[in-house]
């Protein structure tokens, strides 16, 4: 008897756990390859090639904000009802910039009202720390909306994100949630266990000046350390990174200024005018010479 009951409790479990599997992996779609370019709109953007139909993961570039917009945010319109479980991003896929957002909230529209993504106690889900690594972001519960917005929060330099929305096309049906899982989210990160080396604190004294450095007594300087130092001395220089990103986006588009440059636009234009004057010129003679014939008889 009691072996019955069990064989019978196992079987309900089984069935209840391949059913509750299959029904989840139904729902991992990527959703953006749905929706036409003209139904990702944005608050702004900083160029046409940083766009909001640039926001998708394969794109070259990503979208990113004009950098007066001091509340940004990009919007997507499923133009039907979607169950949203999950989203993931990554940060610009321009080789010149290292721009990314560390933080965002998510908000969809019910009703007439744009309702927060309820998120830990500030609605903010981490994101990337670089340009390439995929992060995922999983909502405390599946969403129904047919409209969805990002709002960057945090930001490295400029706010340049590339994304997409995991989920499926929403049933009819209703379901009862006994329990929800805790919201989590996934990075690929590779970590390493090190050991912290000692410091002797060594006295210097010269003509010049006295100082104290501390120096590492258990293994020396390598060639690459000394590289990443020298990396981040010249990184944090006086003139700040979003400055330098600024100033090399506004080269990009800068017309070219150069002596050389210019004299040799002058030199064409003065090339022009005299191969002009050399076909209209004889016209012009032909002309006076007939008019002052014409005049005479």
């Amino acid at each position: 008897m009691i072996s019955q009951i069990f064989i019978s409790t196992l079987t309900s479990w089984i069935f209840i756990g391949a059913f509750g599997t299959t029904q989840a992996n139904t729902c991992n779609s990527y959703l953006l390859t749905l929706v036409k370019d003209k139904y990702l709109t944005a608050s702004s953007h900083y160029a046409l090639t940083y766009g909001p139909t640039h926001a998708r993961l394969g794109s070259n570039t990503a979208w990113c904000p004009n950098e007066t917009d001091t509340r940004p945010w990009i919007q997507i319109d499923f133009r039907q009802s979607m169950t949203v479980v999950a989203i993931v991003s990554k940060g610009t896929n321009d080789a010149l910039f290292q721009e990314w957002v560390k933080s965002y909230q998510v908000k969809y529209l019910s009703g007439q009202t744009w309702v927060y993504v309820n998120h830990g106690s500030n609605n903010e889900f981490t994101a990337n720390s670089d340009t390439q690594t995929l992060v995922k972001n999983d909502l405390p519960s599946p969403t129904t909306c047919q409209k969805l917005r990002l709002y960057p929060k945090d930001c490295h330099m400029f706010c340049s994100i590339r994304f997409d929305v995991v989920g499926c096309q929403a049933t009819t049906t209703t379901s009862t949630i006994t329990s929800q899982p805790p919201p989590s989210t996934t990075t690929t990160t590779t970590t390493a266990m090190t050991t912290s080396p000692s410091t002797t604190t060594v006295h210097y004294d010269s003509s010049f000046c006295s100082c104290s450095c501390s120096v590492n007594s258990s293994s020396p300087l390598t060639t690459s350390d000394l590289n990443v130092k020298i990396s981040n001395m010249v990184q944090n220089l006086t003139i700040s990174k979003r400055k330098t990103s600024i100033f090399i986006r506004s080269k990009n588009c800068a017309q070219d200024g150069r002596p050389e440059v210019v004299y040799v636009g002058y030199l064409g234009i003065a090339l022009l005018v005299f191969v002009t004057s050399l076909i209209v010129l004889p016209d012009l003679l032909t002309f006076s010479s007939f008019m002052y014939t014409v005049w005479n008889t």
